[in-house]
């Protein structure tokens, strides 16, 4: 009597080939070419009081936008525009701050400002920012802000 082969493929019989291990891939650094993409954001963290903290909050609601998203546009908006941005007091000790995430072109805007007021990235990102955030709560839109400066 002849056995009969089995429809299901666990009862086979099996072929004893030897499994072959894949060695694993290490992962590549950074000195051996790995890619950096093209729209990278850099963040910047701006430090705030409370009450400022409270404003960015209300006013980015009213803009229908997060508060990171705010404080983007609005430090971008600033960084394009040629105005003479008054000195600010730095808030060196607050916890509070919003970050803003800016693109490599305006992360070199920055750090000329930086240079030319012989600050920091982050006081000058603070310095220019709570200048639009002045201006913006005069209760001037963004659009507004352009023309205005």
């Amino acid at each position: 009597m002849e056995l009969m082969e089995s429809f299901n493929p666990m009862f086979l019989p099996s072929k004893n080939k030897p499994k072959t291990i894949k060695p694993r891939k290490r992962p590549i650094t950074r000195a051996e070419g790995r890619k950096v993409r093209r729209d990278k954001k850099y963040p910047v963290k701006i430090m705030l009081t409370s009450q400022q903290r409270k404003a960015i909050r209300i006013l980015a609601h009213k803009a229908g936008v997060c508060p990171t998203v705010y404080c983007t546009e609005l430090l971008k908006k600033g960084l394009l525009r040629e105005y003479n941005y008054p000195e600010r007091d730095y808030p060196s000790n607050s916890q509070l701050c919003f970050p803003a995430k800016l693109e490599e072109d305006y992360r070199k805007l920055l750090f000329r400002y930086s240079i030319k007021w012989d600050c920091s990235l982050k006081r000058a990102a603070h310095r220019i920012f709570m200048t639009m955030l002045d201006l913006e709560m005069e209760g001037a839109t963004l659009d507004e802000l352009s023309e205005r400066l």
